[in-house]
């Protein structure tokens, strides 16, 4: 594979989501921390417009249809336990996430037992992931950026020693089978082809494909991928 010592714009992109709840006098900083807290829905929602392919509206009854397919059914309970996560140690939401915490482990378990897709809560998911096939899809420890897509059999997560897991930037293709273990960062744009295994840091918009992970294109236009 190329050699690559920097790998610029690697680091999902930052959010700036609408408030859904109020402040309840919080300092600035609480304020922040509270916003980054609060975008379950809006990264839900940009989730279901990834699988809205025939671009209908997205009615209340259209989200409810696409919630019963496996992909946006495994994002909504990975959103709801993140959300869970982080205000579980907040006496103020404590009611509701009593409430919340048995449905997440409910939905968990079922999509994990039914379609083998397991997102875990100790990865950072951007919005507007799409997951183009159920089965054997493993992501933890790992952070991954907006608008990527994964299909079946892809892990993203620690070494089998343990450890971080990759950091991946916005947009990014990851093909069957593809994985990415280890504290490895995978740019802008990429596309990690079937059956590809990333054995290093990997540049933006490059096409990698084989095992090990090589680069055969520097300057590799997903697009077309990535928006069928």
């Amino acid at each position: 594979m190329t050699e690559c010592s920097k790998i610029p714009d690697t680091a999902p992109s930052d959010r700036s989501p609408a408030r859904l709840i109020p402040t309840f006098g919080l300092s600035r900083q609480g304020r922040e921390r509270d916003n980054q807290r609060t975008n379950m829905w809006n990264d839900l929602y940009a989730d279901i417009v990834r699988f809205n392919k025939r671009k209908k509206p997205l009615t209340g009854r259209r989200i409810f249809h696409l919630l019963r397919k496996p992909g946006p059914m495994a994002l909504f309970a990975y959103r709801l336990g993140r959300w869970v996560r982080q205000h579980q140690r907040r006496v103020i939401f404590f009611p509701v996430v009593a409430t919340l915490k048995p449905l997440y482990w409910l939905l968990t378990g079922y999509v994990r037992t039914m379609y083998d897709i397991h997102l875990d809560s100790t990865a950072e998911i951007g919005p507007g992931l799409f997951i183009g096939h159920f089965g054997g899809i493993h992501l933890s420890h790992c952070r991954l950026g907006a608008h990527c897509s994964i299909f079946q059999e892809v892990y993203l997560g620690p070494a089998a020693h343990g450890g971080d897991g990759p950091t991946v930037g916005d947009r990014v293709w990851f093909g069957p089978l593809a994985t990415v273990d280890g504290p490895l960062r995978v740019g802008n744009n990429a596309t990690l082809g079937a059956g590809c295994v990333a054995v290093q840091d990997v540049p933006p918009v490059s096409l990698v494909v084989g095992n090990p992970g090589r680069i055969v294109n520097l300057n590799y236009d997903n697009s077309k991928i990535l928006d069928p």
